[in-house]
């Protein structure tokens, strides 16, 4: 569970799913294992988890297996028995929750209708539609930019989405998420979107720690600030005395920096933090925090997380938990609050390579080489009419893979698209593109391909002389940029690089960490799960180390969630959904689960993996050194101080939108 991004993933229109009965019987295997993460972690800032996009425009994702019997191996391996690569299908129409809570829940004050930019202004592309995409979607907006968002798939949110499942007969999440009260650019966010009054907000943190065979522990804190509750909430905490003491000690030190070469597992060893205080306090909180085990990551990143939470006050430790899916809290407001904004949205355009090209006004030579190759395919009395145009402009079809979009989503990508016209040079079609290609010389010598870019030039201030000339879709379209536009990636580093292999090394070489979601429906005859509260952390569970419930939710429906357990790798849907069973009434015995069924989602890279020296492969926000000089990156992966959380993607956004100057049409 990452507290906020990271970040598992699901065909939206179709759900991952698998049925399953507990002792007995044996329900059909069946997992649809799309693009998109989720946040498994307790994102202290997912996941998610925030938290790594997968399926964001040209990453392949977790591969599901479908079939009975399909395994899911651990980089989406098919299945064996008739496995095939999923296609994540966008919304149905009126997706989630009475009257699509998009309707329900008015946008936020800053969510007022803006004057369009100027023609002539300059256009910021933004690749990705997460949280990180979202508000840097927003921010430049706001800062006077033409802004149009390309987003792969058919809805908006990253990771943080929901589907519906059939079987189930309601919307389940991509993977389980939680906030702390300290997410303040969320939070930000939320506001924008007008959903901020979908959570609910604890004002303290509260948690409860179940062992095997039901025992049951409560680490509860008072309004205090937290440097003061927390260690008097540790005095009550059910660890014998002498494991206290030592807890307490290690929150102390946990207040001093510590050595980056130190993996968190080394600290714990060093500070007499083995034993109970590790089980019950430190693994559960790391992995919430990291989506890993503290042997495999940096001590300093995860101390730093705790910091941001736990030195201030009571309410930025607690934790903030949605009431409805996460498709009603981003995806389904999003449309229209960007439409507010003046942003383009354009769902089902997923990015196959960025062409760089040399020198200053390549930009404007490729556009126009684009441009003339754009009305030779057209007819002559369309062509006439383009010529009067310094740019063209055509939105391409979505690629046939993709679904419609729902109602709501098209009709408001539509009318930005509308009000965004004369964004950049397009080409009206892949037959244009290659005619573009291999009749304009200029063209030809001048976009430098992704998938063949030369060495950079490199200019005095240390950046790189080249740009990025053009966006290619997976289409085959071009999105031909002018002088002076921009492009701000919020893609997962996977994805990025995938669409720049040219990207500075070793930027964007980071290891990725699956979340696996199984969710569990008691028989509507069966009593009410035990009202732990909506987290309850299982002492030294394996391969699922949290049970989930959502606030008002059914009190007979629950979610299990394993973050970063490898074991899991190439099992069957049946499989996963039997030991997760298994564990929840080896952890909850007076649950009655004959009867019960599981549905399990699974994404692969819902988060990267905070490991001693991954720092290196973590750009700062903003513009990459010897990068291109148009190019800006955010998201989650990107050096913002915290793990992969939806906090880390938001705050990368914001930074990285602050340190552009206003554009000057």
């Amino acid at each position: 569970m990452t507290t906020g991004g990271a970040s598992l993933a699901a065909a939206r229109g179709a759900g991952s799913e698998a049925a399953a009965a507990p002792a007995s019987g044996r329900a059909p295997a069946a997992l649809h294992a799309g693009a998109g993460g989720a946040i498994g972690a307790i994102d202290a800032g997912g996941a998610t988890g925030a938290t790594g996009a997968i399926g964001a425009c040209g990453a392949t994702g977790a591969t599901g297996a479908t079939g009975a019997g399909g395994a899911i191996g651990a980089t989406g391996a098919r299945g064996a028995t008739g496995a095939t690569d999923a296609v994540v299908a966008p919304p149905r129409a009126g997706t989630t929750g009475p009257a699509a809570a998009a309707a329900a829940v008015a946008p936020g004050p800053a969510a007022a209708p803006r004057a369009t930019p100027p023609a002539n202004a300059p256009a910021a592309y933004v690749l990705g539609g997460g949280v990180a995409g979202l508000t840097a979607a927003f921010g430049l907006a706001d800062r006077g930019y033409r802004t149009t968002l390309l987003e792969s798939r058919g809805w908006l949110g990253g990771r943080a989405f929901s589907s519906f499942d059939k079987a189930a007969e309601r919307h389940l999440d991509n993977g389980p998420h939680a906030m702390l009260g300290c997410y303040r650019s969320t939070r930000a966010l939320l506001r924008r979107l007008g959903t901020e009054g979908l959570f609910q907000q604890d004002r303290a943190l509260a948690m409860a720690y179940r062992a095997p065979g039901g025992r049951t522990l409560w680490l509860r804190l008072s309004r205090l600030p937290v440097p003061l509750a927390l260690p008097l909430a540790l005095c009550t905490f059910g660890m014998p005395w002498g494991a206290r003491l030592r807890a307490l000690w290690g929150m102390a030190m946990s207040l001093l920096p510590t050595a980056k070469h130190r993996t968190l597992a080394a600290w714990l060893a060093r500070h007499r933090q083995t034993g109970a205080p590790d089980a019950h306090l430190w693994r559960p909180l790391c992995r919430a925090i990291m989506n890993v085990e503290p042997e495999q990551c940096a001590a300093a990143d995860f101390l730093a997380t705790l910091r941001e939470a736990f030195t201030g006050s009571a309410a930025r430790a607690a934790f903030w938990l949605p009431t409805r899916p996460w498709g009603e809290v981003f995806g389904d407001p999003a449309p229209q609050a960007l439409a507010a904004a003046g942003v383009a949205v354009r769902c089902g355009a997923r990015v196959h390579a960025l062409e760089l090209a040399a020198g200053a006004g390549v930009a404007a030579a490729a556009a126009e080489a684009a441009a003339a190759a754009a009305r030779s395919a057209l007819p002559t009395a369309a062509a006439a009419t383009a010529s009067t145009r310094a740019t063209t402009t055509a939105t391409a079809a979505p690629p046939s893979s993709s679904a419609p979009a729902s109602a709501s989503l098209a009709a408001a990508s539509m009318a930005s698209a509308t009000a965004a016209a004369g964004d950049g040079a397009r080409a009206a079609a892949p037959a244009a593109t290659s005619a573009s290609a291999e009749s304009s010389p200029a063209a030809t010598s001048l976009a430098v391909g992704a998938r063949g870019a030369q060495p950079a030039a490199t200019r005095r201030d240390g950046g790189d002389a080249r740009a990025v000339a053009a966006i290619v879709l997976a289409d085959g379209e071009r999105i031909v940029l002018r002088p002076g536009d921009i492009v701000v990636s919020a893609l997962p580093w996977f994805a990025l690089r995938a669409a720049l292999p040219s990207l500075p090394e070793p930027l964007g070489r980071l290891e990725g960490s699956p979340i696996v979601s199984a969710y569990v429906t008691l028989a509507p005859t069966a009593p009410p799960l035990p009202d732990d509260g909506p987290v309850v952390a299982l002492v030294d569970g394996a391969p699922f180390h949290f049970v989930l419930r959502t606030p008002g939710g059914d009190p007979r429906q629950c979610a299990l969630l394993s973050g970063g357990d490898r074991s899991l790798d190439g099992q069957t849907v049946d499989a996963i959904a039997g030991r997760a069973l298994a564990q929840l009434a080896a952890y909850v015995p007076e649950a009655a689960l004959a009867g019960a069924t599981v549905r399990v989602r699974k994404e692969q890279r819902a988060t990267f993996v905070a490991a001693v020296g991954s720092d290196a492969a973590r750009p700062a926000p903003g513009r990459l050194p010897d990068g291109p000089a148009n190019l800006f990156v955010c998201g989650d992966w990107t050096d913002t101080g915290l793990p992969a959380t939806l906090e880390g993607a938001a705050r990368s956004a914001e930074c990285a939108v602050a340190a552009l100057a206003p554009p000057h049409g």
